[in-house]
């Protein structure tokens, strides 16, 4: 009987790290199909910039999204809107052929997180890693850090206030300002030239976005989403 008892630990020992990495994918796909069933929404934005060369008033717009992936902001004015992180739906997190870790268990803000390294599939060209923390017991995205390969790394705060569905009150979007790509409506030129950022130095920028008056699954035309300079 003891030459068999190395084996059989050994067994017990796979089989409860296999019951583990089950137990934490469930996390993920929990938060996954707690969205799922969200196909579109609409609700109303405040946009809120903090970038030392930038000076720009806060800014009202209309936010439309589409799953799996279609976006459209419409305002008055310019504004300052990130990549990443601005639209909230259940691909958010993971992409086809991600490969997840558990890393910890950490508290955000007073909640208590698992932490996850995602690694995305091969058809995710631009981000190279994501960390999320996920609340369990809400099935909550708290905190999002993308690690991109051109635009630095975005660390994306979510807060909660019983809107429908459970969706995002605010979102606050941290990056590095010297890798930031600043679009032609704000500079004059098409970005601001390395060199003026190396002299600006690495800066630390902030975006929030305040959600109001959401419509959830009422039906979003699909010319909403044609780029302006391609409407009739």
């Amino acid at each position: 009987m003891i030459k068999f008892v190395p084996i059989i630990c050994f067994v017990l020992f796979v089989f409860n790290g296999f019951s583990q990495e089950m137990a934490y994918d469930s996390v993920i796909t929990a938060f996954q199909n707690k969205y799922i069933g969200i196909t579109d929404y609409k609700a109303d934005i405040t946009i809120i910039t903090d970038i030392d060369f930038i000076k720009m008033k806060e800014r009202r717009a209309r936010l439309f999204f589409k799953a799996p992936n279609k976006l459209k902001v419409r305002g008055k004015g310019f504004f300052l809107l990130p990549k990443k992180g601005l639209h909230f739906s259940s691909g958010m997190v993971t992409s086809e052929g991600a490969s997840i870790f558990f890393i910890k268990k950490e508290v955000v803000n007073g909640v208590e997180c698992e932490v996850y390294k995602i690694f995305p599939g091969e058809k995710e060209k631009k981000i190279v890693l994501t960390t999320a923390w996920i609340d369990k017991t809400k099935n909550r995205l708290i905190k999002l850090e993308n690690n991109t390969r051109n635009d630095g790394t975005f660390l994306v705060n979510l807060y909660y206030n019983n809107r429908p569905f459970d969706l995002p009150d605010k979102i606050e979007v941290l990056f590095n300002t010297e890798k930031m790509q600043i679009p032609v409506t704000f500079t004059g030129e098409s970005s601001i030239k390395k060199d003026t950022k190396q002299k600006m130095g690495a800066k630390e920028g902030t975006i929030i976005v305040k959600y109001d008056n959401y419509q959830v699954n009422k039906g979003i035309d699909e010319t909403i989403f044609i780029p302006e300079n391609e409407e009739n």
